[in-house]
């Protein structure tokens, strides 16, 4: 690049071009992923919940979540809450994460250099989160996240990059080092990107201090990076004096034997590459020692994107529900799982816009949500706090009351004259709502209604609603009665 010529945007200029209008979404995804993450107390609904959200993220987990790697004992899972149950939280988000970058990667300008640099992540995280568990390293799932957004800054700039990226290409072509091409490109190094969106979207304190140049002090650091350097020079083959440069390294770094690291790094390879194969991420650029090379069937091609955001009635999808949630009244019993399951049941099976159960509180005297997924959850977990103490019982109060399913607005019958708060927070739509029992008393309650897309509610929907409910409290009342005994 001449001397004269200045970079047409600015390392801060990127920052605010990736985070304010071309990867929004791919930022508040993952974002919201690792803030439930850094919660200590957070809850599996709070991940369920950040996946649901996500049409395609959620058919993708799932399909992943029932592939042989990732489920080897072939467990049917129908729902994200069960995934989460039979998987783990940390095991689940982290497939979520890597959805997540590969979704909003795979699209863009440059795809064979986004390929590359993501089989380089996802090679270099399952490295280092192996390599963490054989040494009884602390937090594994975090270098593993750490370590596969390592070069986000690379991904985003990559996944964007017209005539900057042509540039630099060129530059790398003619034998330019990496480093001094992107200065003499862009003006800034790529790394300082990552770093700058990293502390944007909040990506964690692991992956800030593997960033730091000085990572002699910092073993995470040290052992992420030298995942990456493995990951980058193995794509030439594994019999290089650089190869084995590395793997000396990480022997010093692990305490671990010579003969042990090789063998590790060429699995962990293998694994890698099954990884790859199952997102759909150029699996082909990681190679592991040709006389090891695994054999298998062709790379699974991506799922595509799920068709709209809003979810469809699916009536097998209901049936495996219900019978994912029948098996959990007799394996693990457990109120909370069992209510989130109804839950994406009623919003993913009949196709609702909005769905959340809400509980009876403070004595009886009031009625809030407590889970909520689809359009506005988080503001229908916010406003959906309604009183049940009034002299005149509202809709709510009446469905507790009487112990049964009501349509609100259907069709050929007067729109019942609901309570004015309800209307001023939830807007004047049709919905259902349907008490939980305990027993003989209702415990709480679920909600549904289609009011954002405009799509009107049906008998059939209404009838699986009511049945989804029904089973709900069947069950507790069997897990109740278990715990008795």
């Amino acid at each position: 690049m001449k001397d004269q010529e200045k970079p047409a945007i600015s390392l801060n200029g990127w920052i605010e071009k990736l985070k304010g209008h071309d990867l929004p979404v791919f930022g508040r995804t993952v974002q919201g992923i690792m803030n439930v993450s850094d919660k200590l107390d957070s809850s599996f609904s709070e991940l369920a919940k950040v996946i649901l959200q996500d049409a395609s993220m959620t058919v993708r987990v799932l399909k992943l979540a029932n592939a042989v790697h990732y489920n080897p004992h072939g467990y049917a899972i129908s729902t994200i809450s069960r995934s989460i149950a039979l998987m783990g939280f940390e095991q689940v988000r982290n497939l979520s994460l890597t959805v997540a970058l590969v979704d909003a990667m795979v699209k863009g300008a440059n795809r064979e250099r986004l390929n590359l640099e993501l089989a380089r992540s996802i090679h270099a995280a399952t490295q280092a989160r192996n390599f963490a568990r054989q040494t009884a390293e602390d937090g594994q799932e975090e270098i593993f996240v750490a370590a596969l957004l390592f070069h986000v800054g690379e991904l985003a700039f990559w996944s964007l990059a017209e005539e900057e990226g042509r540039k630099l290409a060129e530059a790398l072509r003619r034998g330019m080092p990496k480093a001094k091409a992107e200065v003499a490109v862009l003006g800034f190094q790529l790394k300082q990107l990552t770093r700058g969106l990293a502390q944007e979207w909040r990506l964690g304190e692991t992956l800030l201090d593997s960033l730091e140049n000085d990572t002699a002090k910092n073993p995470r650091g040290r052992l992420i990076s030298l995942c990456h350097e493995l990951a980058e020079v193995t794509e030439n083959g594994w019999q290089h004096d650089a190869v084995r440069a590395v793997q000396k390294k990480l022997a010093t770094l692990t305490g671990m034997e010579g003969v042990e690291v090789v063998e590790a790094t060429q699995a962990n390879a293998h694994a890698a590459r099954r990884i790859c194969r199952h997102f759909g991420a150029g699996h082909g650029l990681i190679r592991p020692p040709e006389e090891t090379i695994e054999l298998g069937g062709e790379p699974e091609p991506a799922v595509a994107e799920a068709e709209a955001a809003i979810p469809r009635y699916d009536p097998t999808l209901q049936l495996n529900i219900l019978r994912d949630m029948t098996a959990i009244g007799h394996e693990r019993p457990d109120f909370n799982l069992l209510l989130q399951m109804a839950l994406e049941g009623i919003y993913r099976g009949i196709g609702m816009d909005r769905a959340l159960f809400a509980l009876v509180g403070d004595g009886h005297r009031e009625i809030r949500a407590k889970f909520a997924l689809g359009v506005q959850s988080q503001h229908m977990l916010e406003v959906f706090c309604f009183p049940l103490t009034a002299k005149k019982p509202n809709i709510l109060q009446e469905a507790l009351n009487t112990k049964q399913g009501i349509w609100v607005g259907k069709p050929g019958q007067p729109f019942l004259d609901i309570d004015r708060e309800i209307v001023r927070k939830l807007g004047r739509s049709a919905f259902f709502v349907m008490p939980v029992m305990l027993g003989d008393k209702s415990f709480g309650l679920f909600y549904a209604d289609r009011m954002p897309s405009g799509r009107p509610l049906d008998q059939q929907s209404f009838e699986n609603f009511e049945y989804f409910a029904l089973q709900t409290s069947l069950i507790l009342d069997h897990i109740t009665r278990r715990q008795k005994h």
